[in-house]
């Protein structure tokens, strides 16, 4: 079963190809964790007037069991002059979250076990 994906734009017009890139990375996350339950994605350009380019900023909302993990890149505010970056960084954060969240509590994917043949014995 996989989880459901949100893709919200804010304030933006963005093309389809940007939308389906941003689907693609969502679904490489929601696949990376088994445990997640639903992921929602905000792509915004929050301020319109501004000195220097635009900036992007994306949030990344990823539910697993009892939690609600949260990327948004390398700060609380973070954005970005590159909407690729934007989102490469809070995937990114999302998914440092995720393996540290695995490692704690031994959240592992299922290892195939690959029986060994038995060794024939010496000849005698």
């Amino acid at each position: 079963m996989t989880a459901p994906i949100e893709i919200t734009v804010r304030d933006l017009t963005a093309c389809e190809e940007t939308i389906e890139w941003v689907k693609a990375q969502a679904k490489r996350l929601v696949d990376f964790s088994e445990h997640a339950t639903w992921c929602r994605v905000v792509v915004e350009q929050p301020h319109r007037r501004h000195r220097k380019g635009r900036r992007y900023r994306v949030t990344v909302d990823l539910a697993v069991p009892g939690e609600v993990v949260v990327g948004t890149g390398d700060d609380a505010a973070a954005s970005h002059e590159d909407l690729e970056t934007a989102v490469s960084d809070a995937f990114g954060s999302v998914r440092r979250q995720l393996r540290e969240r695995h490692r704690v509590r031994g959240w592992h994917r299922p290892h195939v076990i690959v029986a060994q043949a038995e060794p024939s014995p010496a000849p005698a």
